[in-house]
């Protein structure tokens, strides 16, 4: 949120929020896999146990389905096996 009670419009922070296409390098792929291992490690893949913010954030504010237990085996599997990522996110409308 952009600090306004009354706005529904949430301010990027961040210069990468915006384009179509991020490419992540090898320190910010481990940092996504340590994370994506603690998310399973507190067993996170189960809906019940996910903290309100983190359920935001697994299911992209809504737009998508979080992944349950087979899904992040999968995700973590892709990862291992990656040496770059390229993250992709669907045109606007």
């Amino acid at each position: 949120m952009d600090g306004n009670p009354g706005s529904p419009r949430r301010v990027l922070l961040s210069p990468y929020a915006a384009p179509e296409e991020v490419t992540l390098d090898s320190q910010q792929l481990a940092t996504v896999r340590a994370a994506l291992e603690w998310y399973v490690q507190c067993g996170l893949g189960d809906h019940a146990l996910r903290p309100i913010d983190i359920a935001e954030l697994a299911t992209a504010s809504g737009a998508c389905d979080a992944l349950a237990d087979a899904g992040l085996a999968r995700l973590q599997g892709l990862l291992d096996d990656a040496h770059r990522v390229k993250l992709r996110w669907p045109l606007r409308a």
